[in-house]
């Protein structure tokens, strides 16, 4: 972690497992879900800003975007909930920018980067997954809110997160 790369010239290079993010070494493993909102109780709405930090731009998606089918390279914001055996979680994810809807996605991961995604949606402009915890014991879960788009990656935007646990 720390010191200094060339992010267009490949010589200048971080150590095994570091990324080079706007000239700076960082552990993605750490960087990617610093910024985890935690939900508590069994619902609630969640509204803020999403921010780019050179990481959160990357896809959080497990390999081959299954999730959703489509790559989702905007920021996104990621919240960690824990959904006890048998209940359902219901999450709707919506954003703008300047009044204007953005192409929200939306979905659930295993963990912060996940290998397993549970369920996904990139259908619109409002996405809302829906997922049954059938693991046999609690689970804690990353709902990840993303966005597609092919302009500016790092563009910020608000966004609202409506969930609940039932």
């Amino acid at each position: 972690e720390g010191g200094t790369c060339d992010d267009m010239n490949p010589t200048i290079e971080c150590a095994t497992a570091l990324e080079c993010v706007d000239s700076v070494c960082i552990d993605p493993s750490t960087e990617t879900c610093a910024a985890t909102i935690a939900l508590t109780g069994t619902s609630g709405t969640e509204t803020g800003t999403t921010t780019y930090s050179g990481l959160n731009a990357e896809n959080y998606e497990t390999p081959d975007n299954e999730c959703t089918t489509y790559p989702s390279v905007g920021t996104e914001q990621t919240f960690s909930v824990t959904v006890p055996a048998g209940q359902t979680l219901t999450a709707t994810w919506t954003g703008e920018n300047d009044g204007t809807s953005i192409d929200g996605a939306i979905y659930l991961l295993d963990a912060c980067p996940g290998s397993t995604c549970y369920v996904g949606t990139d259908d619109g402009l409002d996405e809302t997954i829906v997922w049954t915890n059938d693991t046999g014991g609690a689970a804690e879960v990353i709902i990840v809110g993303d966005r597609w788009t092919v302009s500016d990656q790092t563009e910020a935007y608000d966004y609202t997160l409506e969930w609940s646990i039932q």
